[in-house]
């Protein structure tokens, strides 16, 4: 397995061919599978490590119609190989890989799948052939899936997160179950690069807090105020200098210099359950440094006028990930301390489910499995005109097609560079797990690799190779060079990890948007054992430096 540089309009050209001598898992057996759980914030890029770093021809990707589990079939030295992925959550890549018995669900399908369609799709260094909205007749997301134990395991934070408030739920469509992490077989945890997280808030919220926070009088009032689109004369829409993502369009006020701001004590406030309805979010309108006076709630001055970005209902909404996410792990911790001894937090606890109770079930808190309910929550929130809050990966949305949006923490966007400034602390190192080798009885059983028993020197094989190109400097620059961290307010993604004790540089090297090898001088890994605690950090070791 050796990284390949085909060009795009070689790949392009070469695709068709390249299709036609890929296998169909439908009609031929894989010699070996490699069967992985978890995460869904960093899945792309796992996906993308797989096509550009593993893969050596003949690839084939199938995503399931639920957006939410996908298969990869092509040759990896000779053989036939078919790579699945669960998208459940951290939380299925931790205890279900650890015990080796405990099942979650998968794609199950190939090209001959109802609805199947294809397209050519490329990496950037690689091309292979995109198979979407596969599943074997219309209707809810789960046809053409089937439960297996999962060998390899990816999670947003590191496996002992989940424990207490944070367990997993053992039935992930039931709110009120949980089962705590219990590291039963000593799995080889590797902690990998930090990617960064972010606060969203539907398209009319943020619309709101612009217009609260770039007032007339506002030095950027013209650029960033939203009423400036209805204004003669305003230049709020006008195109902005920086690089559009691919695919997508926007406004100045979708830049960096425009996007609106909320504090971490609001962000506390709101995540913990004591904003109940938005009239309570007051501002200081007047300037008298006092907020909550008399008409100074923020939806009171959103709500005297025809703004094209009001709310009919009062009521607030969070949109939150269930028990068993890492991102909601990582997320609770950051902000509530969840799990971290005295002042631990606890989120709100959702009163409905969006895969059972639909993408907008109620006011208040509503949970989602993956990511992709995490988007159908705030999609249908902002849908019914609704201003709600939630939080996601730096991977989603660059492209603006969705009616979210990312806003700064205390000041600072999610971009890599407030990263690598050490500005921006909302970051989570991701873990990769497999289980170890087993002894007597396990090991006949092929306990390690329960779909790969006897290929058990190719599937470790894989699994360092991807380690490797989620972990180093170098391998956090190629990660970033993907169109989905090119956003409007700044390029995003990932950074490696401070190896004390070598320095890390600083100011880091920028070329073409991309930081030159980045490495982020915080970490919640302490140097001293290796041992990665979301709950500690994040910090700077002996010799990171920070602004």
């Amino acid at each position: 397995m050796k990284r390949k540089a085909i060009s795009i309009a070689v790949a392009s050209a070469c695709i068709a061919s390249g299709s036609a001598m890929a296998f169909d898992p439908d009609v031929t057996s894989p010699d070996y599978e490699v069967v992985m759980a978890g995460a869904t914030a960093p899945t792309n890029t796992l996906r993308d490590v797989i096509v550009d770093n593993v893969c050596d021809s003949s690839i084939d990707y199938y995503q399931h119609k639920s957006n939410k589990h996908w298969n990869i079939a092509c040759v990896v030295d000779g053989d036939n190989v078919l790579f699945r992925k669960n998208d459940g959550g951290s939380g299925t890549g931790t205890s279900p890989v650890d015990n080796a018995s405990t099942t979650v669900e998968f794609f199950d399908g190939g090209q001959s799948v109802v609805d199947c369609s294809s397209s050519a799709a490329s990496t950037g260094n690689t091309a292979y052939t995109a198979w979407k909205d596969c599943g074997n007749s219309a209707g809810a997301g789960g046809e053409g899936l089937t439960t297996l134990v999962a060998d390899i395991g990816v999670s947003d934070v590191e496996p002992g997160a989940f424990t207490g408030a944070l367990a997993p739920l053992s039935d992930p469509l039931d709110i009120n179950t949980n089962v705590d992490f219990v590291n039963e077989s000593s799995m080889d945890v590797r902690t990998l690069a930090g990617l960064g997280f972010g606060v969203v808030v539907t398209e009319q919220l943020y619309r709101a807090l612009q217009n609260d926070q770039f007032k007339s009088g506002h030095p950027l009032y013209d650029l960033c105020n939203p009423t400036r689109t209805i204004a003669a004369g305003g230049s709020y829409d006008a195109a902005a200098s920086d690089a559009v993502p691919a695919g997508g369009s926007h406004t100045n006020g979708d830049t960096e210099m425009c996007l609106p701001n909320m504090a971490s004590h609001t962000i506390r406030s709101i995540f913990r359950g004591d904003l109940n309805l938005w009239t309570e979010m007051v501002t200081d309108t007047d300037g008298d440094g006092s907020a909550g006076e008399p008409g100074e709630s923020l939806f009171v001055q959103e709500f005297t006028g025809a703004n094209p970005w009001k709310t009919t209902n009062v009521n607030a909404k969070v949109c939150r990930r269930v028990q068993g996410s890492g991102t909601h792990a990582r997320t609770a911790i950051t902000f509530l301390r969840t799990n971290c001894g005295s002042g631990s937090i606890t989120m709100g606890n959702p009163t409905c489910n969006t895969k059972v109770d639909g993408a907008d079930c109620n006011n208040g808190f509503e949970g989602a499995q993956g990511s992709g309910e995490m988007t159908d929550c705030l999609n249908a929130a902002s849908g019914n005109d609704k201003w709600a809050v939630g939080y996601h990966s730096v991977e989603k949305n660059a492209e603006l097609s969705h009616p979210f949006r990312f806003v700064k923490v205390d000041g600072f966007a999610p971009t890599i560079e407030n990263m690598v400034s050490g500005n921006y602390a909302n970051f989570g190192e991701v873990t990769m797990q497999k289980r170890v080798t087993q002894t007597g009885a396990a090991a006949l059983a092929g306990v390690d690799f329960v779909h790969a028993p006897s290929n058990a020197t190719e599937v470790n094989t894989i699994f360092e190779t991807m380690v490797t190109a989620m972990s180093g400097p170098a391998a956090a620059e190629a990660l970033n060079t993907s169109s989905k961290f090119y956003h409007p307010f700044g390029n995003a993604g990932w950074a490696a990890r401070p190896n004390p004790p070598s320095v890390v540089p600083f100011p880091q090297t920028l070329v073409g948007g991309i930081y030159e090898d980045p490495v982020n001088p915080l970490t919640h890994v302490n140097p001293a054992t290796g041992v990665q605690n979301t709950c500690f950090g994040p910090y700077a070791p002996a010799g990171s430096q920070v602004d």
